[in-house]
Parts: C-alpha cells; structure tokens; sequence
C-alpha cells in the first residue's frame, strides 16, 4: 500500500508564517521605520493609513 506521510500541524503553520512573511516583509519595513520615526520624535504613535499606497490595504477606512 502506498501511505502518504501528513505533516505534522506546527510545520504546517511554520510554511504558512514563512510564505506570509515572504510577501508582507516590505511593508512591514516601511510601516516599522515610520512607528521608529514617530517613537524617535517623541510623539504618540498614530498609523495613519492615508500615508500609505498599499494594494488591498482600505480595511481601514471601510465603514461599518
């Protein structure tokens, strides 16, 4: 019999935190670097989303 071997779960979420990282890394660069500027200002760290021109990202600005 031909027995295919599953993956246990952690590895599983391991790929797909891998593979999420892979696609988000860039943005999270530039939002971290802006929160780092704000933190080194002295100011209170605010996201405001209208400074940045993401694909996909208005969830924010959707109303409810």
């Amino acid at each position: 019999m031909n027995k295919i071997k599953q993956l246990p779960v952690w590895k599983l979420f391991l790929c797909f935190w891998l593979i999420a990282i892979i696609f988000l890394h860039n943005r999270v660069l530039v939002l971290l670097k802006d929160y780092d500027g704000q933190r080194r200002k002295g100011i209170d760290t605010v996201f405001d989303s209208s400074k940045y021109n993401f694909r996909n990202m208005d969830f924010w600005n959707r109303k409810k």
